[in-house]
């Protein structure tokens, strides 16, 4: 059995439409009075009331009010008890559009920041009720600010540039600004003919939109001027507008010469660079193995005479030093997985290359010319350019002063090839 709370709402949503036709002031007071309605529920009844507000009838029960009923229980419901329905809002819209006398009201309830209801609903319905001061505040509320302007120059120029002004680049906001100069420029062109005005009140007012806008220049509207104008009345904007572009070249210059200044410091710097040199003495060690870092270490597995790279010694403007194959382990360490494939690439193709070189030496071992002859055989153009790029790739920094110790801060100090090791010193 339904509760007598129910019952009353079904009475409500039955009766409502009929109630509404001949005694709409009084039932909508009830409505307020009974908060546990539907609003949505009660839409039927609303439309049928505002049906009989439009036609003629006898029955002058509905229009007795001087208030539209549906609006002001609608208000209540948005604007008093927060309803956030989105299909009360629209129908609100749709009512305020109806009726030319609250078009202010709708104004206010476009801009209300609690609104809810759907901006392209509400926009299709304003247009077709000719309401374009509203469409322009519902274009701007959408950011469509091109659409805002060129509806708001048929309504109010005030209107069109609040709209200019709230673009949100200058592209744009310029674009918007010239659009607005040249609905003035044409209409005041249109209306010095028809009521023979001196075509000086045409430049006037173009000008005053130039000085308003702060971002068009005299160029941007001059076009839009007729071929008779005499450019004395705007000769102090063209000046104007000639020192600022004077003051823009002399201001690229500058930046010109600076940038010349720079890029001959970074070429003197580089000249001093390839010209530096340290001195290595022989007590000096590899700052990672520990030995003498003119010596050959058990990571050298290629010949003197034809890997440079492997049997290379680094030293880098820190005066710290290291032997190739140590420093190419280290690295190696901090690598990702992506780039350690490719360091395996090059030591793959330059292996390959000292295994040929072996090859040829025993196949040639009481030949003491040959052998001399190896030292300079000449490399494929793959593995000169695997040590080119394994050449670049350890002489980028030093691992102890650059990027590569600060990008090791966030590395465990015990590395997971480490762990088994780690184990045996625990307690």
């Amino acid at each position: 059995q339904p509760s007598s709370s129910d019952m009353v709402q079904q009475l409500y949503y039955k009766y409502s439409p009929v109630l509404m036709e001949h005694c709409p002031e009084a039932i909508v007071d009830a409505w307020i009075e009974a908060q546990f309605l539907d609003p949505c529920k009660l839409i039927p009844a609303l439309i049928r009331y505002a049906q009989q507000m439009k036609a003629p009838s006898k029955d002058q029960s509905a229009k007795s009010s001087g208030q539209n009923q549906a609006i002001r229980y609608l208000e209540y419901c948005v604007k008093d008890n927060g309803n956030t329905d989105e299909a009360i809002h629209n129908y609100l819209v749709s009512l305020y559009a109806a009726d030319d006398q609250a078009e202010e009201q709708l104004l206010e309830f476009v801009q209300w920041p609690d609104s809810c209801f759907d901006k392209k609903y509400a926009l299709r319905i304003c247009t077709e009720k000719n309401r374009k001061r509203v469409c322009v505040y519902i274009y701007s509320s959408m950011h469509l600010y091109e659409e805002a302007v060129d509806l708001a120059l048929s309504v109010d120029i005030e209107l069109a540039k609040e709209n200019a002004n709230k673009a949100e680049d200058d592209v744009t906001k310029k674009m918007l600004w010239v659009k607005i100069a040249r609905s003035v420029i044409e209409n005041d062109k249109e209306a010095a003919k028809s009521n023979g005005l001196n075509s000086s009140d045409n430049v006037s007012k173009a000008l005053e939109i130039l000085h308003e806008s702060e971002i068009l220049r005299i160029e941007d509207i001059m076009v839009y001027f007729s071929d008779f104008v005499k450019i004395d009345e705007f000769k102090d904007e063209i000046c104007a507008s000639l020192e600022q572009y004077n003051d823009n070249i002399e201001q690229l210059k500058a930046e010109m010469n600076d940038y010349t200044k720079t890029a001959e410091m970074i070429r003197s710097e580089i000249e001093e660079q390839d010209l530096r040199f340290d001195v290595i003495s022989a007590a000096q060690s590899c700052e990672l193995c520990g030995s003498s870092v003119l010596s050959s270490t058990d990571n050298d597995t290629l010949s003197d005479s034809i890997n440079s790279t492997w049997n290379a010694l680094y030293v880098f403007p820190c005066t710290h030093s290291f032997h190739a194959g140590c420093l190419l382990d280290e690295v190696s360490r901090h690598l990702r997985d992506d780039q350690r494939a490719h360091v395996e690439i090059f030591r793959r193709a330059l292996e390959q290359q000292q295994q040929r070189i072996q090859q040829l030496e025993r196949s040639n071992e009481n030949d003491t010319e040959f052998k001399h002859k190896s030292r300079s055989i000449e490399m494929t153009k793959a593995e000169r350019e695997a040590e080119t790029m394994l050449h670049e790739f350890l002489s980028a920094a030093c691992p102890f002063c650059g990027d590569l110790m600060i990008e090791s801060i966030a590395e465990p100090f015990v590395t997971s090839e480490e762990q088994e090791e780690a184990k045996q010193w625990q307690i």
